[in-house]
């Protein structure tokens, strides 16, 4: 039960922390998406790290890129790392060996504490399993972070009109949106 009770705890800081990001909603979604792009890459034990890099590059909101990070962490690492491999041997015309992705799986889920760890196994699987993961990667991102800054856009748009209607909710001056 305390499982549950630490995901549920997780998930509720993650939606405080992102209720209560302000800016200008396109910065914000901009910055959302940098950390799902890199956060749907297989690059476990960086992510952070390549978000805040980016971030700081794009001259991004680095709070927000570190949270688009955490889609990918940890409930759907398995399926980041199996659509990549299969995305990357796709477009390298190389066939797709479901046994790789078994010792991908059982890589992750043996290292799945240690980073480190997880990035010396992986790296051990070799270049042509490597290179099939980074491409596929970064389709992969790209397809789940072009959409979502739309979608983050108009949601944090209307959190914003949200939240100054709220404020201006018992005064007659209510501003005009």
């Amino acid at each position: 039960m305390s499982i549950f009770r630490d995901i549920k705890r997780k998930i509720k800081r993650i939606y405080l922390r992102f209720i209560t990001l302000k800016g200008d909603p396109k910065h914000l979604a901009f910055s959302l998406s940098v950390g799902i792009f890199v956060g749907m890459m297989p690059i476990m034990p960086f992510q952070t790290i390549l978000a805040l890099f980016l971030a700081f590059i794009f001259r991004a909101n680095k709070i927000a890129a570190f949270l688009g990070t955490l889609i990918s962490n940890p409930l759907n690492l398995y399926f980041v790392y199996l659509w990549s491999y299969q995305i990357g041997t796709f477009l390298l015309g190389r066939p797709y060996e479901s046994t790789v992705i078994n010792r991908i799986r059982v890589i992750i889920y043996d290292n799945i504490d240690e980073p480190i760890d997880l990035l010396k196994s992986l790296t051990e699987l070799g270049g042509e399993i490597i290179s099939a993961l980074l491409i596929g990667g970064i389709v992969l991102a790209l397809i789940v972070a072009i959409p979502s800054y739309f979608f983050l856009k108009f949601i944090l748009a209307y959190i914003q009109k949200w939240r100054i209607n709220r404020k201006y909710r018992n005064r007659n001056d209510t501003p005009e949106l």
